[in-house]
């Protein structure tokens, strides 16, 4: 299947913390494998297996890693394969070959300032929910919280309207609460690619509710079942993995390797997928 693409979230999605196995308790059978150090400490880890299955679809898929993470974040990732492209800061900087796409940025920017609040008047308007937890930003981009402590439902459901008011959206992905402007988009950032690449069918995975944005566009979508999206779609969703943690990961890189080696099964898992899964906020 040559002129596609797979595009695929990396934290919980393709690779997993210390702290996401042990709150997932589901670890994969086999041995994995370290991809990211900072100050010499292991951080994050991707199953052998997963590891092997991607290397396969990379000889028939252009494969592009979509993440929240910055640039820096994203730099301490050490894949065993080259990539041309990946999409960090949620959509907000495009790199083709380690190098940002400028004109991407300024055109990001400029919509940023038209249609969305400032972050200074969105934080003026969190006040009064007391957030506890610290604050960061991602490269003047978008900011989050890193939380102290778990938000009540109903609290998380305020802010995010608050947010939307401001034209921003939010997403909590295990302790960290990020706050971004609708016009930063992982969906936009990958119809951008594949309109460059003109490829042709879409394969996607992700576990959060940013990762929505993309994954309505792909052909043949995937959500882990330990994801924050999973918890938004029906349990009846043909996105959704049957396991959790790095077994899940397993999952769907095996079901996108036996598609893209038989063009019927492609078809038949096309046609399940082909409208889009709503979601519920």
């Amino acid at each position: 299947m040559r002129g596609g693409i797979f595009a695929s979230d990396l934290d919980r999605t393709l690779i997993y913390s210390e702290t996401a196995i042990s709150q997932l308790e589901a670890i994969s059978s086999k041995s994995a494998t370290v991809v990211e150090y900072k100050n010499n400490k292991a951080l994050s880890v991707m199953s052998d297996r997963a590891i092997k299955l991607l290397q396969q679809i990379r000889n028939t898929l252009l494969f592009v890693p979509i993440t929240t993470r910055t640039r820096q974040q994203f730099e301490r990732i050490e894949f065993p394969f080259s990539h041309r492209y990946a999409v960090v800061a949620n959509g907000a900087q495009i790199l083709y070959n380690g190098q940002p796409l400028l004109n991407w940025e300024e055109s990001i920017k400029r919509e940023v300032y038209d249609k969305s609040g400032t972050k200074e008047k969105l934080l003026n308007h969190l006040i009064p929910f007391k957030i506890e937890g610290r604050l960061r930003e991602a490269d003047g981009w978008f900011f989050y919280y890193v939380l102290m402590e778990t938000l009540p439902d109903c609290q998380l459901a305020e802010i995010r309207l608050t947010a939307e008011g401001l034209g921003w959206r939010i997403s909590l992905q295990g302790r960290k609460l990020y706050f971004i402007p609708n016009a930063i988009s992982k969906g936009r950032a990958l119809q951008y690619i594949a309109e460059n690449e003109g490829a042709q069918y879409l394969f996607g995975a992700g576990d959060s509710l940013l990762d929505y944005d993309f994954l309505k566009i792909c052909d043949e979508s995937f959500v882990p079942a330990h994801g924050e999206l999973a918890q938004h779609l029906k349990k009846s969703s043909h996105w959704l993995t049957k396991e959790k943690g790095m077994l899940a990961t397993e999952e769907f890189l095996t079901k996108i390797l036996q598609t893209v080696t038989n063009p019927f099964d492609r078809r038949e898992r096309s046609d399940l997928q082909q409208k889009i899964q709503p979601i519920q906020l």
